[in-house]
C-alpha cells in the first residue's frame, strides 16, 4: 500500500528527519576517536571525556540512532511495495547492521566508557580495540543507504 510517493511532502519530512537523526546519532563515530587521540596523554581529561561521552551516547546519540532506524523503516513502508520492499537485500542488511550498531553502542561502548571514567584502565583498551567496530558499521550502513544493493535503482 502506497502511503506517499517519493518526493511528496510527507515522504520528504520523514526523509529529512531520518537523515538529521542519523547525522546526530553517528557524530560520535567520528568525533569520539579523534578527541580520544588528542587527549591520550592526559588520562584525567580523557576519563572526564569518557564519562561525558557515555552520558551523551546514552541520552542523545543512542536515541537518535534508534529514531533514525524507526524513521528509515517508515520510509520503506511509506514508499509502497513497488519501490522499496522489506525483502530487498539492502533493507534486511540495514536491519541487521542497525541491530548490531545498537548492540555495540549499548553493550560495549557506553558501559566501557563508564567503566573507564570510573577508573578501570582495562576498559580503555577495550574501547580502543572495539570502538572502531561502530565506525565500520556506520560505513557499512552508509554504503547500504547510498548504493541499495538488491534495490530497485
Amino acid at each position: 500500500m502506497l502511503l506517499a510517493d517519493i518526493g511528496d511532502t510527507s515522504y520528504n519530512i520523514f526523509l529529512f528527519l531520518h537523515i538529521l537523526t542519523a547525522i546526530i546519532g553517528l557524530a560520535p563515530a567520528v568525533v569520539d576517536p579523534v578527541v580520544a587521540m588528542q587527549w591520550a596523554d592526559d588520562k584525567d581529561a580523557l576519563r572526564k571525556f569518557a564519562g561525558t561521552m557515555a552520558k551523551n551516547n546514552q541520552r542523545i546519540f543512542g536515541n537518535s540512532i534508534i529514531l533514525s532506524g524507526i524513521l528509515g523503516f517508515g520510509l520503506v513502508s511509506m514508499s509502497g511495495d513497488d519501490i522499496f520492499e522489506m525483502s530487498q537485500t539492502w533493507v534486511w542488511l540495514a536491519i541487521i547492521v542497525f541491530i548490531a550498531m545498537i548492540g555495540v553502542l549499548h553493550g560495549i561502548l557506553i558501559p566501557g566508557a563508564k567503566a573507564f571514567a570510573e577508573g578501570d584502565d582495562s576498559a580503555q583498551e577495550k574501547l580502543e580495540k572495539l570502538g572502531p567496530i561502530f565506525t565500520l558499521l556506520t560505513l557499512v550502513m552508509l554504503y547500504l543507504m547510498v548504493f541499495k544493493p538488491g534495490g530497485p535503482f
